[in-house]
């Protein structure tokens, strides 16, 4: 094999390397961020590009979880990319909205959380979540709009390819 083949073959190799790490990486913390508000969830697994099933210590699903990631990597907010994971009940219902790693500015955030943004849409089915009004808050509304678009690009995502256990 020639020393071009060799670098080519390496560099293959590099690039699947990072994308499994990464994979990993970004695996490990949805779990973590579902753990903080599901403490018995021990296993996540993912179903497709962005459904999870997670289950507890007896193996049982307990609930589902949706990442916006790769759909979302062109919204952008204040600061950059926005990410988001919800987790679901059973049935669909939101359990919790919350932002993955970004890089928005820690203030526009605590803001969406003092008012109770992320809460805006709990208990809503995912297929309903368009039908809710949510105001834009001074100060934060550029990375409130992102998240209203991740949110309504993952729902399209999730229903276009709904998982089934």
């Amino acid at each position: 094999m020639g020393a071009k083949r060799v670098k080519i073959v390496l560099l293959i190799f590099m690039v699947l390397l990072s994308w499994i790490l990464e994979t990993k990486a970004q695996h490990h913390l949805i779990l973590g961020v579902i753990k903080k508000e599901l403490p018995n969830a021990i296993k996540v697994e993912r179903k497709t590009n962005i459904w999870y099933s997670v289950y507890d210590t007896n193996n049982k699903l307990i609930a589902y979880a949706l990442t916006s990631y790769p759909y979302s990597s062109q919204i952008v907010g204040f600061m950059g990319n926005t990410p988001i994971i919800i987790i679901l009940e059973l049935d669909w219902t939101i359990r919790k909205i919350e932002l993955l790693n970004n890089n928005e500015t820690e203030v526009y955030t605590k803001k969406l959380k003092y008012y109770n943004f992320f809460e805006s849409w709990n208990n809503i089915n995912i297929r309903d979540i368009d039908t809710v009004y949510v105001d834009a808050y001074t100060g934060a509304t550029i990375t409130a709009n992102a998240i209203k678009k991740n949110l309504m690009i993952t729902k399209k995502n999730a229903l276009k390819k709904p998982h089934k256990n």
